[in-house]
């Protein structure tokens, strides 16, 4: 009822060559173009850049993956990119990065039998969710409630949201 929920994002596998705006300064920027220069004649990415506690290299992963190691310009940045050679400098939180695109897996919609799983614990959460709105409910009409409020919070309602529902829980970055 709801393929749009069960998507595979767009992934990206790709590697990375930093240079460290604590260990290069102000001189950064000007680096990094040079490694960009470097690395587009054939030179070796081993060699080049600052080392850190980032990864090298990522496998196929999301934009909302990269965005949590990198920062979400640098991933917006990275997802942008039409994949063809070295580029950059990218920027983030830790220096400017130069880029390159290893691999990219297009976003799709999955196969029913792919997100069984899901669409079950789903389909379980939803029927949770209007049993317990039910029972909240007949409660209701069975109790009336009134909310008598400590200073400073007088001014808020003194009944509840009489037809109040379950909220699904937010998945992770919504």
């Amino acid at each position: 009822a709801h393929p749009d929920k069960y998507h595979l994002p767009e992934r990206r596998a790709l590697r990375q060559v930093l240079l460290s705006t604590d260990k290069r300064g102000s001189r950064t920027l000007a680096d990094a173009t040079a490694a960009l220069t470097a690395l587009t004649k054939g030179a070796d990415p081993a060699k080049l850049g600052d080392p850190s506690m980032l990864p090298v290299a990522l496998p196929l992963t999301t934009q909302e993956s990269v965005a949590g190691l990198f920062g979400a310009e640098f991933a917006t940045q990275v997802f942008a990119h039409d994949g063809s050679s070295w580029f950059g400098p990218v920027a983030s939180p830790y220096g400017q990065h130069i880029v390159s695109i290893i691999s990219v897996e297009p976003a799709r919609a999955v196969q029913l039998s792919e997100a069984i799983d899901n669409v079950r614990a789903d389909w379980v959460e939803a029927r949770r969710n209007e049993a317990r709105d039910e029972f909240h409910a007949r409660l209701r009409k069975r109790y009336s409630i009134r909310i008598e409020w400590p200073e400073p919070w007088t001014n808020l309602p003194a009944t509840p949201n009489p037809t109040p529902k379950t909220k699904p829980i937010p998945e992770v970055g919504e």
